[in-house]
């Protein structure tokens, strides 16, 4: 509460509160002043007859509320609700007191319109300090705002889940990208070991093969030298017999 609040309050419920205890302690010579209003009353609502049958009751009954919710505006308490009581009673009063106001001369007349001025003018304060929030917003703002935030956070929860879902998604992406990795690892290695078995065997192949090969030429190439050496013997020792028979030796 501010300081303009705190010394306001007081002084505006202050004579509420006073006008309210002379009610209900002069009730019996302030109840016929109701009558009228409480005969438009009947009269717009039958209704509430039974209850205003007793005009110092109802009287007393107004009285009290007006000083109760004075004494509540001037403390602060529920200072909305007790205001807006404020004003309907204040309403009353000034109506019954226009209505009873003597009006024959000018000095008279100025009088009740004086009156009726200060009513109004309390029932205006009383109205003003009923739409007084003490800095608090409106229920219409909390409300807009309230909507906001929950369509924030639904917008949030909303993002949230995506975001959840996409992690998932990754990481089920991720699972089924390590795995086929995996397989087609498993599958190139099996690949590979087949086509290095494949290759050494065939490299055994063909180096016994080659071998083989070798051989066999080393055994023809063997045949044909040792058929030319003999041949080449038996031409030598005929010619050596033919010249030592030339010589007479033999």
């Amino acid at each position: 509460m501010t300081l303009v609040r705190f010394f306001a309050r007081p002084a505006l419920a202050g004579t509420f509160v006073l006008s309210g205890i002379d009610r209900v302690k002069n009730a019996t010579t302030q109840a016929p002043s109701l009558q009228p209003v409480l005969g438009s009353l009947r009269s717009v609502a039958p209704q509430v007859a039974q209850y205003t049958r007793d005009e110092v009751t109802v009287t007393k009954v107004l009285g009290g509320v007006q000083a109760g919710a004075g004494a509540l505006l001037a403390v602060g308490k529920f200072s909305r609700l007790a205001s807006t009581v404020l004003v309907g009673t204040q309403a009353v009063n000034a109506w019954v007191e226009f209505s009873q106001a003597p009006a024959e001369t000018a000095e008279e007349k100025t009088a009740r319109r004086t009156q009726l001025l200060k009513n109004v003018g309390l029932a205006g304060g009383a109205a003003l300090a009923a739409v007084d929030r003490n800095g608090k917003p409106s229920l219409a703002w909390r409300a807009e705002h309230a909507a906001a935030g929950a369509k924030r956070s639904a917008a949030r929860s909303e993002t949230r889940k995506n975001i959840v879902k996409t992690a998932e998604d990754t990481k089920k992406n991720v699972r089924n990208a390590a795995a086929d990795t995996k397989k087609n690892l498993a599958k190139n290695t099996a690949d590979a070991r087949k086509n290095l078995q494949k290759n050494t065997a065939d490299a055994r192949k063909n180096l016994q093969k080659s071998t083989a090969n070798v051989r066999d030429t080393a055994a023809k190439t063997s045949k044909k030298v040792s058929r030319n050496a003999s041949k080449n013997a038996s031409e030598w020792q005929k010619k050596a017999e033919k010249q030592l028979k030339a010589a007479g030796i033999l």
